[in-house]
Formats: C-alpha cells, structure tokens, sequence
C-alpha cells in the first residue's frame, strides 16, 4: 500500500489469507500472490484506484443467477438477422442522440452520426488519455467556445446563490493539479480489470462514474462517460455481435436513479468538505 518495506521477517510457512472476503465482495478473478505477506491479492484494482463492490443480494441475482450476457446473446439469435442488423441501427443512432439530450443539447445530424460512429467502434480502441481527447473533440465539434483536453482549471456544477452569489455545487470535480495522475490510474484500472476479468458490468460502473466524479474536461464529461459503459461492454464480448445497447436512452428512462446515484457520493464529499 505504502511501497515501503518495514524491516520485519517475511512471515515464512504459514497459510495464505485472500485480502477481500470473495463473500462479500466482487473481486479481480486472476490473483497475484505476496510471499512476503502470505496475502492473496484478490482486489479488482492497485492501492491508487480500487474501489471495492459489495456482493448485494441485487448483484448477485444480476450477474450470477440471470447471466445477462447469456440472456442478450439468447434474445439476439432469436431475431431474424436482417431485422437485427436495422435494429443495431436505429439502436446507435438512438443512443447518439439521446446522449446529447442529457445535457441538453441538440446534435446536428452530421454530429450525430460522428458520434454513433465512435460508439459503434467502441472496444476496438485502446483507452488513453489521447484516445479521450479524441472522442470530446468528435463530442463537442466546433470548439471555438470550449477549450479542448483536459482541463488547466478548477472544475465547477452547479448554481449560484441569487443575493450573495456564493457557489451551490452539484459535484466537487477533481483538482485540475491532479487530473494526470487520477486519469493515469483511471486508465491503468480499465487494463487491470480485464486482465482479472472482473465482471465488465462492474468495471463498466466502476470505470464511467469514477470518470465523471473526476470530470476531467470543460465539456463533453457526460457522454464520454457513457462511451466508457460501452467500451467496457464491447471489449469484454458482452453485446451480442453487430449490436450496442441504447445506454444513454436507458438512463434517460431512469435519470432519477442516476442522479440519486452521484449525488449518494457527492453530497457526502461536499458535505465534508464544507464541515
């Protein structure tokens, strides 16, 4: 945790201990094993980025008892596969536009369909900061308003207070100081997560909603993260093949649940850091 050695003997021939209960908690399937410490690494990340899911009786039934990857691949094969190729169609396009209408905007029909593009090429890209540049600058088009890359400055959702104008945050973005180092190992996390072939639901969750708690960019946060569900999703072999699921219209549908789910971890933060 520290990369410090304490100087202690290594614990000798005594039994390895796995570092997570595998009852409680998801872990990374692949472990790595410390002699020293007699400690099965079964963590899903490194000490940097590791946020630890809970085993609930919700996931569980989700992932394990139903086996959605098996149930899309079922529903696929039972259309016909001319009909499957228009519905993957309307689909990303679909997923396109209603990604905009998140955050309110309206995609010009050539923006759009750049869009659906990079999302149907989704999984086939390795993931680098480069590489999300290169999706904001599709994502945002003309830039004369907006400063592409990541952001050199304080990061700011929310509203102002109308008589003192004090500033009413809805999210505390990360420092822009930190921003190259919590992209590193956000990115490092996407690679050891598949190398321990954790669930990609999880690491789909994991990977999107730590990137827009960081909120690296001026603009185009929202529907990179979105893109992040679908990069996980394409790599892993989860969508059925030719086929994107419409992520950003299914939250659409459940847009209080989504926003019951970030403000769960940054009204806390906020809270605590204006204790």
């Amino acid at each position: 945790m520290t990369g410090s050695q304490l100087d202690l003997p290594d614990l000798g021939k005594v039994k390895y201990v796995s570092f997570l209960d595998e009852e409680l908690h998801y872990t990374g399937n692949n472990v790595e094993n410390f002699p020293r410490h007699k400690v099965h690494d079964n963590l899903p990340g490194k000490p940097a980025f590791c946020p630890i899911v809970r085993r609930t009786p919700e996931l569980v039934q989700l992932l394990e008892v139903r086996n959605l990857m098996d149930e899309a691949r079922a529903e696929a094969g039972r259309v016909p596969e001319n009909l499957m190729r228009r519905a993957a169609a309307f689909m990303l396009l679909d997923d396109s536009k209603v990604s905009f209408a998140i955050e309110n905007e309206k995609p010009t029909p050539a923006q759009g369909a750049r869009w659906g593009q990079a999302i149907g090429e989704s999984g086939q890209h390795e993931l680098s900061v480069d590489e999300l540049n290169r999706l904001q600058q599709i994502v945002i088009g003309d830039a004369r308003f907006v400063r592409l890359g990541i952001r050199k400055e304080e990061g700011f959702i929310g509203s102002h207070d109308r008589t003192t104008m004090e500033p009413i945050p809805s999210h505390i973005s990360a420092r822009w100081e930190d921003l190259d180092s919590l992209m590193k190992v956000l990115i490092d996390y996407d690679e050891i997560s598949f190398e321990r072939h954790q669930h990609p639901i999880l690491t789909a969750a994991v990977l999107a909603f730590g990137f827009v708690f960081i909120h690296p960019y001026d603009d185009g946060n929202g529907r990179l993260h979105r893109y992040l569900f679908h990069h996980v999703l394409a790599r892993a072999g989860f969508y059925p093949p030719g086929v994107v699921f419409p992520i950003s219209a299914v939250i659409v549908r459940k847009i209080e649940a989504f926003n019951r789910a970030s403000r769960a971890y940054s009204g806390p933060l906020y809270h605590s850091l204006n204790g």
